[in-house]
């Protein structure tokens, strides 16, 4: 996914990104060096929270792919392109797809949903 940094917070010995991207803004760690602000990055996706259908992923009304922050959430929308039988769900988000592991049962294979997760992390992919 692309994102454009825009400001770096050290919290509790994490790097903590404030980020715009096309479909929407928000924050998540980290991982590796600090990013610099002002620069777009591609990154990696990683939700490391325990996923649970009808928990905190939903069912969304919205038909199209965002990314919204909450008091205590990053909201990531999207529509589901594939599952697993093992759970390995992919979610097509805008021009990108993250790739997450759920409990309980899934929805149906292009319905859009919501992901609520407070544990988001950011890899850099920009050496690739």
């Amino acid at each position: 996914m692309k994102i454009f940094v825009t400001d770096i917070l050290m919290i509790d010995q994490k790097n903590i990104v404030s980020f715009q991207s096309n479909i929407g803004n928000g924050k998540a760690s980290w991982n590796g060096d600090p990013p610099t602000v002002n620069i777009e990055y591609y990154v990696e996706v990683e939700i490391h929270d325990n996923l649970s259908w009808g928990d905190n992923i939903i069912k969304s009304s919205s038909r199209h792919s965002q990314i919204e922050l909450d008091d205590s959430s990053l909201i990531l929308t999207g529509k589901i392109e594939s599952i697993d039988d093992d759970g390995y769900t992919v979610i097509r988000l805008g021009e990108s797809i993250i790739c997450i592991e759920a409990l309980g049962t899934p929805l149906s294979i292009g319905t859009y949903v919501s992901i609520h997760g407070k544990n988001v992390e950011f890899f850099n992919q920009n050496y690739i």
